[in-house]
Formats: C-alpha cells, sequence, structure tokens
C-alpha cells in the first residue's frame, strides 16, 4: 500500500518559537532550528517532529490549534495509564536516565503517512512493509479496540490516518486491510499456481535429462564398438597384409606364364582349332539343308483309330501320283494333340498298334 506523502502546506501555522535562546528538545538534546516542534500539555518540554514522531504531514494538516496545546509527550504517554485491567502487565525496570523511555533514534518512521496515537506509534513501525505476512497480523476492528479509542479520545487524539492527503476512520482502515488481506490470497492463489507449473517444468526438464543420458550411454556404446571393429581390421590388416601380398604375388606370376606360352605356340594351336571349329559349323549346315529337301508335313489328314501312318502316307502319295515305297519313308509320326477318340497312345513309326500319320 503506497502512501502519498505529499504534503498541502497552503494555510498551515507554525508555533511561533520562545523568545529568547532557541529551545532544545527533550528527546535529542539539540537545539531545535525548525518552527515545527510540539511543546507536551504535562512537562512543557519541547520536542521536534522527528523525536516526537509525528509526521509532518499531521502536523499541517489534520493537527489542530487545539490538538497541539494537549499534546502529550513519549515519555509522559508512557507514564500515563491508558486504563483497564493491567493487573498482568510486566513492571518495567526502574533506570537512572530519566530519559529510558524516549526512543532518541532519528528515523523514517516518522515521516509515513499513518498517525494512530499520541505515541507516535504508526501502522509502519507495527508491520514491516517487506513482509506481507505482517498484515495478517493486524486485528480487524471489533470491540476489543473501544477501550483504547476511549482513551485516545479522552485525550483529544483521535484515531486518524492520512492516505493520499485524505483522513481514514477506523471502518475504512478495515476496509483497506481487508483489501490487502483478498489480495493477498489472490497472490498466494497465483504463487501456488505458478510453482505447480514450475514443478511441472522440472519434471519435464528431468524426464528430459534421463532421455538425454539414455541416448548418450546409447550413442557411447556405437561408439565403443565402431572402436573394437577398427581395431580388429588393424589387427587383420596387420596379420593378412603379407599373405595378401603373397597371393598377388602368385597370380601375377600364373599370368606371366601364361602371357609366354600363348606368345610361343599357342598362337598356332588356338588358331588350329578355330579353323576346325568353322568346318564342322559349315557341314553341320549342310546337313540341315538337305534334311530340309527331303522333309514333308501333311496336314487337314484326318485321324483314325488304330490306323498305320506309314500307310496313310503312301496311300496319299499314290493318290498324288507319286509311288512311294515304304523303304523311302524314313521317319513318320503324327504331331499335335490328339483328338479325344483317338483311342491308343500314337506310335512314332508306321506299324505299330495306334501309330497316327503326321497332321
Amino acid at each position: 500500500m503506497s502512501i502519498n506523502k505529499s504534503c498541502n502546506r497552503s494555510g498551515a501555522q507554525k508555533m511561533a518559537p520562545p523568545a529568547g535562546s532557541l529551545p532544545a528538545c527533550a528527546g535529542c538534546r539539540r537545539e531545535i532550528t525548525s518552527s515545527r516542534y510540539l511543546q507536551c500539555s504535562k512537562c512543557s518540554q519541547y520536542w521536534d517532529l522527528e523525536c516526537a514522531n509525528v509526521p509532518e504531514c499531521s502536523f499541517l494538516n489534520t493537527m489542530t490549534k487545539e490538538h497541539r496545546a494537549n499534546w502529550t509527550c513519549p515519555e509522559c504517554a508512557c507514564k500515563h495509564r491508558k486504563g483497564g485491567d493491567n493487573a498482568e502487565t510486566p513492571v518495567k525496570l526502574q533506570t537512572d536516565n530519566p530519559y529510558g523511555n524516549v526512543n532518541t533514534r532519528r528515523d523514517t518512521a516518522g515521516h509515513h503517512g499513518y498517525f494512530l496515537d499520541e505515541s507516535g506509534m504508526t501502522l509502519d513501525d507495527q508491520t514491516d512493509e517487506g513482509d506481507p505476512s505482517a498484515l495478517e497480523q493486524l486485528p480487524a476492528p471489533s470491540t476489543r479496540e473501544e477501550p483504547r479509542l476511549t482513551s485516545m479520545a479522552n485525550n483529544n487524539h483521535p484515531p486518524l490516518v492520512t492516505l493520499g492527503g485524505a483522513t481514514l476512520g477506523e471502518a475504512t482502515l478495515g476496509e483497506v486491510i481487508r483489501e490487502i488481506r483478498l489480495l493477498r490470497e489472490v497472490m498466494r492463489e497465483e504463487l501456488k499456481a505458478t510453482r505447480a507449473d514450475v514443478a511441472s517444468i522440472r519434471d519435464n526438464l528431468l524426464q528430459l535429462s534421463g532421455r538425454v543420458e539414455r541416448c548418450e550411454s546409447y550413442v557411447n556404446g556405437i561408439d565403443g564398438r565402431m572402436k573394437a571393429m577398427e581395431e580388429r581390421l588393424r589387427r587383420d590388416s596387420e596379420v593378412g597384409g603379407p599373405r595378401l601380398d603373397e597371393f598377388e604375388r602368385r597370380l601375377e606370376a600364373a599370368e606371366r606364364r601364361q602371357a609366354e606360352v600363348v606368345s610361343e605356340d599357342g598362337s598356332s594351336a588356338f588358331a588350329g582349332l578355330e579353323r576346325t571349329v568353322a568346318e564342322l559349323r559349315l557341314e553341320l549346315n549342310d546337313r540341315d539343308q538337305d534334311a530340309l529337301l527331303t522333309d514333308l508335313e501333311i496336314g487337314q489328314l484326318p485321324e483314325a483309330k488304330g490306323e498305320n501312318v506309314t500307310h496313310s502316307v503312301i496311300v496319299l502319295a499314290g493318290r498324288l501320283g507319286v509311288t512311294l515305297d515304304e523303304r523311302d519313308v524314313v521317319f513318320v509320326e503324327r504331331v499335335g494333340t490328339p483328338p479325344a477318340g483317338a483311342g491308343e497312345a500314337r506310335a512314332p513309326y508306321g506299324g505299330a498298334p495306334g501309330a497316327a500319320p503326321a497332321a
């Protein structure tokens, strides 16, 4: 909760310093050089605003002339009984210092915009701005605060809070505190959600780290196998290198011997073989041509069951005016697929049962 420390100094009445020498502050024992100071209505001692723990904004804007005239210093406020049953309150040890109950430290606590009672206690003194949990410890407005507020009203010190130049009462302060608590709850929920997201991200990172480690181990295994293969190849090359060299030398020697044989007398032998092969090829071609001259194919000749193919050929030749004898027929057979009612299997030569003429 930001505090507006700007002060409206217009129309502020300044207390005139006493005649003669400058007064000394009862808290810090220093001369009061400024006209902004207070005089205790009980002990008549002078106090500067810092030792009195009174904000300058409150001194100029909220403290009336009557309020300043009835102001009580911190030492007298500590000695004054607030009211109520304080029998169980521990007794403070007496000290030789008459100002032992006065805080002589100069800090910025008195410059904040809260002024709650005549002792100078501010909201910033009761709560730590850096600790949000301290706001939770502030008591909500209830009937338990009535004795303290009544005592303050009897001393002409009403509870006032200056926020942004405006004076807030107890009810408004309670609403502000409730709003702060609500905001704190919202921030707590958001913080929980953020922590859950961070935990999820951490789990994902752990899983990813595990996968990376497994990949690294797998790559290391492949690297190890590759190194083993390289080592084996190196050893094999060292062992089998001389053997390969010997095999290459023997192969080269065999090729040289073959070349020498061919160069000496192999050329004439190969030439004779080639001539013989050519002559045999020509003879086979001639025989094939002669065989083609005596071959004859007869088509469209019906096939009968149990016929003599040679006899059928001789009869057909006689009808054509060619006289043939059985000795003139070297070989005769029917070709093609036999009909369904042909009966027995075909015989390639004439005279056998089931022989059929060539188709």
